[in-house]
Parts: C-alpha cells; sequence; structure tokens
C-alpha cells in the first residue's frame, strides 16, 4: 500500500503505542494517582462555597409604631447604604418590632466587608437608638441560615426553653473543645439590652421546634439550634462523621434532653457520590456491552479502561484546579459519562476497521488516526464549544453552574487526549497474534451491516435521473417538515428557568403574621402548623426544624421527607395533602413549597411596587391594580392559559416597604402554575398595558410604578448571558470547522444537525412532561456538540473519497456505510449511558432527556436525509451556484 503522510495526532498516537513499557509505566501511575485524588484526596463538599453579593441587616428595636423603626433606623442605614459605590440596590421592611434591611452590591464585591464598611460609616454619623439590637450579616448560598454547615437541635419535651439554652452552650463549649475549633455557637433566642432607666432585660426574640419520626407520628419538642462551621481544611464528610460521633456520645448519657443534627449537607453528598459511583460503574458496563455487540471484545475492553483512564486524568487536572468534589462538579462527571466514549469509540473503531491491511500495526494506528483524528479534534472541540456560553452567566447562578462547564470541558479535553495516546497504545497491547477477518457477524453487526448497506444502496441505486431528483426533494422536504413540527411543538411548551422537580427530599413551610404581632402569637401558630404537618404527612416524614428562623414576623418549617427511593408517594402529592390541611388555619400567611437544589420558587413571584409620595393616590392605585389582577387568566404564548389565583394587597392596611430613598406600596400575586418565568413577563405586559389609562394611575406617573421579581429576576437577569453568548458560540464553532474543512459552505451544512435535533428535544420534553428549563438549555448545548460530531465525521469521510476521486454520491454512499457503526454506537452509548442518570435523580431528567431524545432524533436524520442535503449542496458548489 502507498506509504501514508501522518498528520501531528497521527504522529503522537504512533509515538504514544510505540514504547509499550513506558506506557504501562505512565498510565498505572495516572490511573492511581487519579483514583488516590478521588478517594482520598480530593474535598467533599456540597454546593460551592459562593460568596453572595448580599448583605443583610436584622433589626430588633420593640416600639410602638413601624414608623419609628423606619425614621429611626431603616431609612437611616439605606440612606448610608447607597453612599456606597459597590451598592446596587438596598430595601427593606419595618414592623413596630424591628426590620430587616437587604443591601445587594455590584457582583464581584465582598458582602462581609462591605458589611463592615457601611456599619462604621452608620456609626460614624449616627447612633443606633437605645434598646435596638441591629445585627449585619452575609447571605451565603448553600449554607444554613446563610452560615452553617452543620446545624444540631439540642430538644427537649419536658425542660423549659431557658434550661435547654443552658444545657445548648454546655454541649457547644464540649464540641469546641472537641472539635479544636471555635466555630461552634448557640443561635441565641433571647437578645438582652439596656432600657432608658439604664436596667438590662431579657427580650424572647426567636424560637424553634424539633420534631423526629415516632411510629409514623412526629415528637415535636423545644429546641435550642447549635450552628456549626467546618473549618477549611476539613472535608465535609469527615467532618460530619466527627460531629455524629460527638452527638451519639452525648445522647447516650441524657434522657430528658436530646441532641440531633438538624441539618448537614454530607449526607446528601455522600449520596451523590454513591450515586456517581454506580452510575460510573453501570456506564462503563454500558459501553463494555455496546462496543462488544457493534464492534469486538476487545474494543469493550480498550473502550472501557480508557473511560477510566479518562475519569482519572480529569480527577488530577481538576484537583490541581482547586476544584471539590462538591454537588455541581459531581453532577458533571456523571453527565461526562455519556461525553467521553465518542472519541474513544470512533478511534477503537478505526483501529478495529483497519486492522490486518497492512504488515504492520504501526501503520494500522498511523492510518487510523490520519482518517479519524482530526475531525474527531474538530467534533471534540465543537462540543467543548456547547458548554462554552454557561461560562457567560452572571451573577450568583453562574458561579454557582460554572463549575458544570469547566468539568465538562476538561473531561472533554483529556477524552481527546486519551482516544490519540491511550487508545492506540491499549490496541497495540491487546491485539490478537493470529487475527483473521472472519465473514461471519453477531446479530447486532450484522444488523449494522445490513442498515449501512440499505442506505448506501438507496443513496446509489434509483434507476433513473429523474427518479435521482425526486428522491432528494423528497428526502430534503422531509426533513424540512420534520424541523418545521419540532420547532411548533418547541413553541407550545412552557418556558421555566428553574421549574420544580418532580420529585424531592425536603419541603418548605413559611409563615408570615399580621405585623406587630407579638412572638407568643407567632409561636402559636406554629403549634398549628405542627399539629397539621403531624396530622396529613407524618408518615412521610423524617424530621422538621425550624432552624431557629422562628419570631414575632413568622418562621420557616422545614420538612426533611424519608427519602424518595424508599415512598410510592411524590413529594409533590405530599405537598398537596399537607396544603390542603394548611388552608385550615387562620391568621397567617402560610406558603407551603419543595426544596429544589437552584432558587427557591416563591408564593408571590410577581411584584408592582409603587412610590407613596402621595399615599392616598397610590394606596388607590395600588387598589386598582390589585383588582386587575385577582383571578385573572393569563394567556401564554402557545395559547394555554394560568390563573392569578392569589394576590396581597389590603388597602385598608397596606404594608409599606423602602426601596433605596422612597417608600412604596406592593402589589403581589401568584399563580396557580409553575412556569414563573413565562407567566410574570406576560403579566407585566398586561399590566404595563393597563396603567396606560391614567385614570387607573389615580394621578401618578407611569415613572412611580416599577416591577420587582425577587429571583425570578436574577434568573432572568443571569440566564442572559447565555442568550448573548449563544451567538457567538455558532460563529466559533462556524470559523472552526471552516478552518477544518477549508471553504465556508460544508460548514453550514454540518450545522443541519442542530435543527434535526429539535423534534427529538419537542417529544422527549413533552412526554416526560418537562418544561424548556436552564437545565434543558444546559443539554441542548451538549448536544450541539454531540449531534455535530456525527455530520464532521460523514462529511470528512465524504471528502477524502472526493479527493481519492469519487463522486459525490459515491462518496456520500460510502461515507454512510462505512461511518454507520461508530455513529451508531456512540449514539448508543451516548443515549443509554444517560438512563442511570434520569432513573437515579429526577432533578437531571429534562438535561438528560434533552440530549437523549434530541440525539436520537438526530441520528436518524442524519443517516437517512442528510446524505442528501451533502449532495445537493455539492452539486450547487460544482456549479458554482454557491
Amino acid at each position: 500500500m502507498k506509504k501514508q503522510k501522518s498528520s501531528w495526532l497521527a504522529k503522537i498516537s504512533v509515538l504514544s503505542s510505540k514504547h509499550i513499557n513506558a506506557g504501562f509505566i505512565v498510565w498505572t501511575l495516572i490511573i492511581a494517582i487519579g483514583l488516590i485524588c478521588y478517594l482520598q484526596i480530593m474535598k467533599r463538599e456540597g454546593f460551592p462555597n459562593v460568596q453572595s453579593p448580599i448583605g443583610v441587616v436584622n433589626v430588633v428595636y420593640p416600639t410602638s409604631s413601624d414608623k419609628i423603626v423606619d425614621e429611626k433606623i431603616t431609612k437611616p442605614l439605606i440612606d448610608e447604604a447607597l453612599k456606597n459605590k459597590s451598592v446596587k440596590k438596598a430595601s427593606g421592611i419595618s414592623t413596630a418590632n424591628g426590620a430587616n434591611i437587604f443591601i445587594e452590591y455590584q457582583e464581584g464585591a465582598n458582602s462581609e466587608s462591605e458589611n463592615k464598611n457601611i456599619e462604621q460609616a452608620y456609626l460614624k454619623n449616627n447612633s443606633f437608638p437605645k434598646g435596638s439590637e441591629v445585627t449585619f450579616s452575609k447571605l451565603l448560598a448553600g449554607k444554613f441560615r446563610s452560615k452553617y454547615d452543620i446545624l444540631i437541635a439540642v430538644h427537649s419535651n419536658n425542660l423549659s426553653g431557658s434550661d435547654i439554652e443552658s444545657y445548648s452552650q454546655k454541649i457547644a463549649d464540649q464540641f469546641k473543645k472537641e472539635l479544636n475549633t471555635s466555630n461552634v455557637e448557640v443561635i441565641p433566642q433571647t437578645v438582652n439590652i439596656k432600657l432608658p432607666n439604664g436596667a438590662n432585660k431579657s427580650i424572647p426574640q426567636a424560637y424553634d421546634w424539633y420534631g423526629y419520626q415516632n411510629n409514623e407520628n412526629l415528637n415535636i419538642d423545644n429546641s435550642i439550634i447549635i450552628g456549626i462551621q467546618k473549618p477549611d481544611d476539613k472535608d465535609l464528610i469527615y467532618f460530619n462523621e466527627e460531629i455524629n460521633s460527638l452527638v451519639e456520645r452525648f445522647n447516650s448519657g441524657n434522657k430528658n434532653l436530646r441532641a440531633s443534627i438538624a441539618a448537614a449537607e454530607a449526607p446528601v453528598v455522600e449520596s451523590q457520590i454513591e450515586m456517581l459511583q454506580d452510575n460510573l460503574l453501570e456506564g462503563i458496563l454500558i459501553v463494555s456491552l455496546v462496543c462488544l455487540a457493534f464492534i469486538s471484545v476487545r474494543a469493550g475492553i480498550v473502550t472501557s479502561i480508557s473511560m477510566i483512564a479518562t475519569l482519572s486524568l480529569s480527577m488530577i487536572i481538576l484537583y490541581i484546579s482547586g476544584i471539590s468534589l462538591n454537588t455541581i462538579s459531581l453532577f458533571s462527571l456523571i453527565l461526562c459519562l455519556g461525553l467521553i466514549v465518542d472519541d474513544t469509540v470512533i478511534m477503537i473503531e478505526a483501529i478495529e476497521k483497519y486492522e490486518g491491511r497492512f504488515d504492520s500495526f504501526l501503520e494500522t494506528i498511523k492510518f487510523s488516526a490520519n482518517r479519524v483524528a482530526l475531525a474527531s479534534l474538530t467534533g471534540t472541540l465543537t462540543t467543548m464549544l456547547g458548554f462554552a456560553p454557561l461560562l457567560f452567566i452572571t451573577g450568583v447562578l453562574g458561579k454557582f453552574i460554572r463549575i458544570l462547564p469547566i468539568t465538562v470541558i476538561v473531561c472533554l479535553g483529556v477524552s481527546l487526549f486519551v482516544s490519540v495516546t491511550f487508545v492506540p497504545f491499549l490496541a497495540r497491547v491487546t491485539k490478537s497474534k493470529n487475527r483473521k477477518n472472519k465473514s461471519n457477524c453477531n446479530p447486532f453487526v450484522c444488523s449494522e451491516k445490513k442498515i449501512g448497506k440499505s442506505l448506501h444502496d438507496l443513496i446509489i441505486k434509483s434507476e433513473s435521473k429523474n427518479k435521482k431528483v425526486m428522491a432528494m426533494i423528497l428526502s430534503i422536504s422531509i426533513g424540512l417538515i420534520i424541523i418545521a413540527l419540532g420547532v411548533v411543538k418547541l413553541s407550545s411548551l412552557k418556558f421555566d428557568i428553574f421549574p420544580q422537580t418532580k420529585n424531592t427530599n425536603n419541603l418548605k413551610v413559611s409563615f408570615s403574621v399580621p405585623p406587630n404581632q407579638s412572638l407568643d402569637y407567632s409561636k402559636s401558630k406554629s403549634t398549628e402548623i405542627n399539629d397539621a404537618i403531624n396530622s396529613s404527612i407524618a408518615e412521610y416524614v423524617d424530621s422538621i426544624s425550624y432552624y431557629s428562623s422562628g419570631n414575632s414576623f413568622g418562621g420557616t418549617v422545614q420538612i426533611k421527607l424519608t427519602p424518595y427511593q424508599n415512598r410510592e408517594i411524590t413529594s409533590q402529592k405530599i405537598l398537596k395533602k399537607l396544603q390542603s390541611k394548611l388552608r385550615n388555619i387562620k391568621g397567617a400567611e402560610i406558603y407551603a413549597s419543595q426544596v429544589d437544589v437552584g432558587p427557591p420558587k416563591e408564593e408571590f413571584p410577581f411584584k408592582v411596587q409603587i412610590a407613596n409620595t402621595n399615599k392616598e393616590a397610590a394606596t388607590k392605585a395600588a387598589k386598582n391594580i390589585n383588582d386587575f389582577l385577582a383571578n385573572r387568566s393569563i394567556k401564554r404564548p402557545n395559547g394555554s392559559t394560568a390563573m392569578i389565583n392569589k394576590t396581597n394587597f389590603d388597602a385598608s392596611s397596606p404594608t409599606t416597604s423602602r426601596v433605596g430613598n422612597n417608600t412604596v406600596l406592593e402589589v403581589k400575586a401568584g399563580f396557580d402554575s409553575n412556569d414563573t418565568s413565562t407567566l410574570v413577563n406576560i403579566t407585566k405586559n398586561e399590566v404595563e398595558n393597563f396603567i396606560d389609562n391614567p385614570s387607573y394611575r389615580e394621578g401618578l406617573s407611569k415613572n412611580d410604578f416599577a416591577f420587582d421579581f425577587g429571583s425570578e429576576s436574577s434568573n432572568q437577569e443571569s440566564f442572559k448571558g447565555v442568550v448573548y453568548a449563544f451567538p457567538l458560540l455558532l460563529i466559533a464553532m462556524y470559523v472552526l470547522l471552516a478552518i477544518q474543512f477549508r471553504g465556508l459552505v460544508q460548514p453550514l451544512l454540518i450545522f443541519m444537525a442542530v435543527p434535526f435535533s429539535l423534534p427529538g428535544v419537542a417529544v422527549g420534553l413533552s412526554l416526560t412532561n418537562n418544561p424548556i428549563s436552564f437545565f434543558a438549555v444546559v443539554g441542548f448545548f451538549a448536544l450541539i456538540g454531540i449531534s455535530v460530531n456525527n455530520t464532521i465525521m460523514l462529511v470528512d469521510f465524504a471528502n477524502q473519497k472526493r479527493r481519492e476521486g469519487f463522486g459525490p454520491r459515491e462518496s456520500m454512499a460510502q461515507a454512510i456505510e462505512a461511518r454507520i457503526r461508530p455513529l451508531l454506537v456512540t449514539s448508543i452509548t451516548a443515549v443509554v449511558a444517560l438512563i442511570p442518570l434520569v432513573l437515579s435523580d429526577p432533578f437531571w431528567e429534562s438535561l438528560a432527556v434533552t440530549l437523549m431524545f434530541g440525539l436520537i432524533s438526530s441520528t436518524i436524520l442524519v443517516m437517512t436525509v442528510f446524505p442528501y442535503y451533502y449532495l445537493i449542496v455539492e452539486k450547487l458548489r460544482h456549479k458554482k451556484y454557491i
């Protein structure tokens, strides 16, 4: 055979497989070090420790009026905050008992240090009134009470709150000593203030309950919370084991008082690690079986070991980069299982295909790498670019999610490196000395060959020129019709950036009591809520805790359910049972919801804020808007409707909030559907049209009306980064493909794989009842790279045949027949490897479904319709029409 010219990738492949002993030592060390990093060295954490740009000021100041609190504390503090250039927004709400003030800083600002700057500046020009207690803190996402890694409830059903608090301090002191850390503190439920007459007074300001399972009922005790922060140098799981040991030792010697872990991230992380390991083993087994069925036993072995090598080297790089094994990075690795097999399968299939054609195995490796490595490089780079837009998400969401694209991009880069180095090396190590081509094949290989042959013949063996033209027109038309149907179906789906998951292990009940009520009144309402939980869903509850959030404003009940793997009923059905019972409680606003990964769903996600400079006019305008919104039907773009099923505005006693320098009245609204992202924007447009009429504004200017969607506003603002980055992604992909294919037309043809995936995405999301969401978009970005990789391989092979002298029809026919195996194998492995992910955690369902169904759709259309798009483009290029 004619001597080959070697590409730089082929030279690397030959070099890596030439020195077997050195390769064995190097790769053994890589796998060993990677496993050590994963099993021993890398820290296990929950969510990434992200600094939130939000400061919180809690004020305790018992007075006779909320106006006094606003005048003496809230307004001066906000005014001082707005002088700080790092402050983006400041708002607060005052009651007769105190105030809550939120300060949002510019991205990148350190909320803790800026809080101190504002506090010092305030004290320089003002002084807090006597009898007030003011606490500055920061919101730390992924922490309990924005601060702690573990919360311990010290509880009893026969001791008073003061006795429990006294014991709790002793326990905290003991834990400090045993753990050799100062980051252990009792969350106080009373505050000591000095009265104007000089006397000290202890004022109750908080309360807590802890409930635990007892024969399908809950024992609910008075409780004090101890908060514990993990030292930075300690592993989360090992630290949690130390805490468990101390708690067990304490409980063994006490009967009237018990300590229980009310909140800890470590068990969740442990379950995720266990799930990762299970998915990893299942993924390796699936890949092995698919390669065994479609290629050979050796291909299955090589691919499996190569996956281990890829993950091991990735672990080393992630560890060096300072990335821990946390919630996001762990799930990123699970997602990678369906992606990293691509390069490996393509390379081993090529080696298997061309083995025996050369006297030297190194020549086989060189020829195989020349055939597929460059196209594989381009395909991997496009897949990596598919995740690049996620790097442009801003805000807290961006900081959280950024680890996902970084982890996936690292794994994809490593998988390409492994495919051109380790796979050829391992293929040479495992090659058979007496390999012969066999004519017989197993059912899978026979089926694959028949499909390839049929597709080849379909392209070649049209009886006449007219029939060939008709077949081309028909195929192109079918492709366009299917794409159009997919787009129409996608447009009918709901849109919600962070929808509720279908099943989870945690619920939350938030409640607020009317302004100026006492702590005892709030506590009485919490008792009614506890009774409602006990009488409606106790059999599904593992424990409840308030995290010491109960105060005169209300509180939040955190409900830990039994794991969804161990119950037949979903959390959504459990939530409906609880909501039905909570409706019977009067004298408090109560909102029960799921606790999902991501920003929480609010009871009233839609808010209109009206400037309160003219209180009478503002109140009337607010009432007009409230009447307009109440029980209003909201029509979505797809024609379906949702209802505004609740509003929150009392014209007789409106609550006054402060946003910046202005006081505002708020009209709030909630919906009977969860696609919040769509509904708040439609409702905003309708309200804007409503207040275009001056009579509804009651003499106010349109500038006096503003909108605030809370966390939804932050989600949409952060998500804009993806929208803006997407065109840049396509341009970068196009440039990359233009360089690879040395032209401007074929890259556009290769992009046909993207619209080919849309029908599958639409059908998959519709069948599984998932909206278009943030994670569906993540799946689509991954899908772009994978699906485009298939068309890259086909066009590259056809171009190789064109250079050998074949015509476009024969070249594409041969490309389909030759590439049908890696195309099917990579698609099947990617789809099947994601099935355990779908079954193991509902949170990832929309992402996995998008990938799976989109890849199925794209693969089928690429095999059947895409060749005719190639032919028409080549025909037009030949006639120089394009």
